[in-house]
């Protein structure tokens, strides 16, 4: 009976503690518990064995049922050593990226107060020039020019995110319009505004490429405080089912070690400042909501 139990235990505890291949997975507490509960469960058969025939019916039932319970426990343990490991796995690679993005930050906002130095003087060296060159040659170098014109969102680092996202989708094909009071992000580090905003536009734009209806290439986002709340509201065409997983779209990148980790590091950016945030698919239209309460 009790070698039925235990690999019942086995089948519906133990098994999940399989990991798929490629990843490591390494823990010596966990292996000591698993060696603890084989010698435990041997050791407590052979006693069962001895006593068995002079033991009282009562006695050696309670004696089955503290073996089973204890094992319940041990795998309890076993259960959530194993989660907390692969949490704590999750969070190790999620601050690692952050890291890269806080470097990647720091490149994409040199690079574009450089442009923006350059587009001044061009746009300086333009008026000038007014007076020589035919207007209509004049009209199409300021359509030019006014791709790189972006307008501020009261936040300066967001202004890096939206400079780059808009030359991006400008050569995607995409629409990106904004309407964002970046003032009231400025309780946020740098680094997790690049990081948040980065990671959601990158996956609205990801979306996109995969949609040929040009109309239906537009995203949008909003950025504004009501309520007592600062929302965050980003929605673009989607194409095709939606898997979730702990309430985060699963990713349908083929490479699985570190695409979807972005999604993961919002969430953990959001709840660092008591935000929320949620995902949902509604006629074609991938909606995403951040809230935090109010500064």
């Amino acid at each position: 009976m009790v070698s039925i139990i235990y690999t019942l235990l086995y089948y519906f505890f133990i098994k999940q503690f399989e990991k798929p291949e490629g990843n490591n997975f390494e823990n010596k507490f966990i292996l000591v518990l698993c060696v603890f509960v084989n010698l435990y469960a041997t050791v407590f058969s052979v006693v069962f064995r001895i006593t068995q025939e002079n033991a009282q019916t009562e006695i050696f039932l309670i004696c089955v049922f503290l073996d089973i319970l204890c094992c319940l426990f041990t795998l309890y343990l076993l259960s959530y050593i194993y989660r907390t490991s692969i949490l704590k796995e999750e969070l190790n690679i999620i601050q690692s990226l952050l890291k890269k993005e806080k470097t990647q930050f720091t490149i994409s906002q040199n690079n574009i107060e450089m442009m923006n130095i350059k587009f001044h003087d061009l746009k300086h060296q333009l008026t000038h020039l007014s007076n020589r060159i035919d207007e209509t040659e004049m009209e199409e170098l300021r359509k030019i020019i006014s791709i790189y014109d972006i307008p501020p969102t009261g936040n300066a680092v967001l202004d890096v995110v939206m400079t780059e996202k808009k030359l991006q989708c400008e050569q995607e094909g995409i629409e990106l319009t904004y309407m964002v009071d970046g003032k009231k992000l400025n309780f946020m580090r740098e680094t997790d505004i690049y990081s948040l905003f980065g990671n959601a536009l990158d996956n609205a734009i990801n979306s996109l490429r995969n949609i040929k209806n040009k109309e239906k290439r537009v995203m949008s986002m909003i950025v504004k405080e009501t309520m007592g709340l600062i929302s965050i509201h980003i929605e673009n065409y989607y194409q095709g089912d939606l898997q979730f997983q702990d309430g985060l779209p699963v990713t349908t990148n083929t490479d699985q070690d570190f695409h979807g980790f972005g999604m993961k590091s919002m969430k953990y950016i959001v709840e660092k400042y008591g935000g929320e945030l949620s995902i949902k698919l509604d006629d074609d239209v991938f909606n995403l909501n951040i809230a935090f309460p109010s500064q």
